[in-house]
This record gives structure tokens, C-alpha cells and sequence, in this order.
């Protein structure tokens, strides 16, 4: 029965509530005051201790972790009806604003710059493009593209070579496991294009990051690279790292981007260019509307929704 609970939830998400968790335990002990059941008044404090330091939406998050220790002990949800806390999360949004931090999409104009920057005779600049590439024209996650490191690779979850197959439109890419995909329920398919002769076709590049790999036994990480002491997979943090880089050297502000501004700057061009939202939703497998978030309706767009309407009135 342990070792079943344990799995409740994934392993991100038990690394987040243990860090939750430790600062709540930390905060009753100073108060000398009991973390289960907590009085709504100590409730209340914690809230102002959080706000001192965080956001609203960061101090909504880590209330969770209160709510799951009381109900693993046995006892109701603080937050249940509770009119003093819902005040008191009000003037905190209301002082604080609820506008949350968004790294800015990756353009085209970008990507191209980056490829100006990049030798493509080597073994890890032909693997960081093709990471560019796929995670611009699918929509995925970092979790989904690259992993923490060797050891943590998991090839039931991480994209192996196996996952991929190449066709005439370009290539498909099998995801067994992902945010939205945490029991195996199903296999998300996505296609990324083919464009002839063309530098930014991500199938292209794929390819050639495969073809440039020596075969290897057994699953491997998608995306490797040849370094000085033999293969090894461009982990997440050497991705960001060369990201910021180059960024920096195009004069851009690197702060402002991280490994997500792919999935952000992907879909948003996919609405400029008309798609139904719909079809961007299933592309980047996002199982709400939070894809709404990503989006970034261009001024040339939302001046072609201002000149329709303007249209629609005849001209003295």
C-alpha cells in the first residue's frame, strides 16, 4: 500500500510539495503553533508570511500542500468554505496584481539568427538545432524533448530514436508519456513537415542528427551528441545554456527566453498564420485551455481583426 501511494503523484510533483512542505513545517515551528489542524487565523498568517515573498498565484500554490496534509491526517480542507481566508486571498490579489511571469516566444527572426550563429559541422550544434527545430514545430514540452541527464533517463517516458519515424510529409514523433499522459492511456502522434530545401525544415534536421550518431544498443535519448568522451545527450541545462548564449551574442535579453519560449513562439506563429485554435491545442497536447496563455496574437494580427471591422462600415 505504501510503495502504490507513493506513485500518486509524479516525481516533480512530490519534489515541489517536499519543498512546500518544509517551508509550512518550518513556519509553525517558529510560531510554536500546530501545522494539523491549523485555526484560520494561523491560516491567515501563513498567508501574510507567503506574501511577503511571493505572488499571489505562488502564494494559491503553496496553500495546496496545507490541504493535502490535513486531509492525509484525517481532516477536512481548511480552504472549504472558509470566508476570512477568501478575503484575505482577495486583498492579496488586489495588492499584488495576478499578472504571472511569461518568457517571451522564440520568433522566426530568432531562429534565424541562431542559425547564423551555429556550425553545423559539429556533432553538438547539428543536435541543438534539431532540438530547436522539433520543439518549435511541436509544441513540446522540455520534459518531453530533452532529459535532466543520462541517469535519469527513462526510455518509458523520454523520446528515444525508436519513437521517431521518417515519411514523405517529414516525420512522426510517438509520445507515450507526458504532462497530460501519466498512465500509459494513450500514444499522442505528432507530425512535424517537410520543407524542401529549406534550413528550418525540422524533419531535415532530425534526420541529420540522427545520421551523424553512431548506432548504439539498446534505447538511447533522441537527441545526443558526440562529445570528447563519446556519446552522451544534451541534457536540458546544456540547451538553456547555449540558448541564453546565443542570444546574448544576437543582442537579445536571455532572461526573457527560456527552453518553453519554443513552445510559446511555435503556437503563436501557428495563429498567425490562421490555424484554428483547435488544431493548436492538439498540437501542443495541452488537456485545457491554459494554450490561450501561450498565444501571442501579433499587433499585425489583431490589426487585421481591427481593419475587418473597420470594413464592415461604408465609406461616406
Amino acid at each position: 500500500m505504501a510503495n502504490l501511494r507513493l506513485l500518486t503523484f509524479a516525481e516533480s510533483t512530490r519534489r515541489t510539495y517536499s519543498s512546500q512542505l518544509a517551508l509550512f513545517l518550518q513556519f509553525c515551528t517558529s510560531l510554536n503553533i500546530s501545522p494539523v489542524p491549523i485555526s484560520a487565523t494561523n491560516l491567515g498568517r501563513y498567508v501574510a508570511f507567503l506574501a511577503s515573498k511571493l505572488s499571489f498565484s505562488s502564494v494559491r500554490q503553496y496553500l495546496n500542500v496545507v490541504r493535502l496534509i490535513h486531509l492525509e491526517a484525517g481532516h477536512g480542507n481548511p480552504m472549504t468554505d472558509n470566508w476570512f481566508l477568501s478575503t484575505l486571498m482577495k486583498g492579496l490579489r488586489r495588492k499584488k496584481g495576478d499578472a504571472t511571469s511569461q518568457k517571451l516566444p522564440i520568433t522566426r527572426d530568432i531562429l534565424q539568427g541562431i542559425l547564423k550563429l551555429l556550425n553545423l559541422d559539429q556533432s553538438f550544434d547539428v543536435t541543438f538545432w534539431a532540438v530547436c527545430l522539433v520543439g518549435f514545430f511541436s509544441f513540446f514540452r522540455k520534459s518531453n524533448l530533452l532529459v535532466q541527464s543520462w541517469g535519469q533517463f527513462d526510455p518509458c517516458k523520454h523520446l528515444c530514436c525508436s519513437d521517431v519515424r521518417f515519411c514523405a510529409s517529414g516525420a512522426i514523433l510517438s509520445v507515450r508519456w507526458s504532462k497530460t499522459i501519466q498512465f500509459r492511456q494513450r500514444i499522442l502522434e505528432i507530425p512535424l513537415p517537410h520543407i524542401p530545401n529549406s534550413p528550418f525544415c525540422p524533419s531535415s534536421a532530425l534526420l541529420l542528427c540522427l545520421r551523424s550518431l553512431p548506432p548504439v544498443q539498446g534505447p538511447r535519448p533522441l537527441f545526443c551528441y558526440m562529445s570528447s568522451s563519446g556519446l552522451r545527450p544534451i541534457t536540458h541545462a546544456e540547451f538553456v545554456a547555449c540558448l541564453k548564449r546565443h542570444l546574448n551574442q544576437l543582442g537579445v535579453d536571455a532572461s526573457k527566453y527560456s527552453g518553453h519560449s519554443f513552445r510559446r513562439g511555435g503556437a503563436s506563429l501557428a495563429l498567425q498564420c490562421g490555424l484554428p485554435s483547435e488544431l493548436i491545442k492538439l498540437q501542443g497536447d495541452w488537456a485545457s485551455n491554459a494554450y490561450e496563455n501561450y498565444i501571442n496574437p501579433s499587433l499585425e494580427l489583431r490589426k487585421k481583426l481591427a481593419d475587418t471591422l473597420g470594413k464592415a462600415f461604408p465609406c461616406s
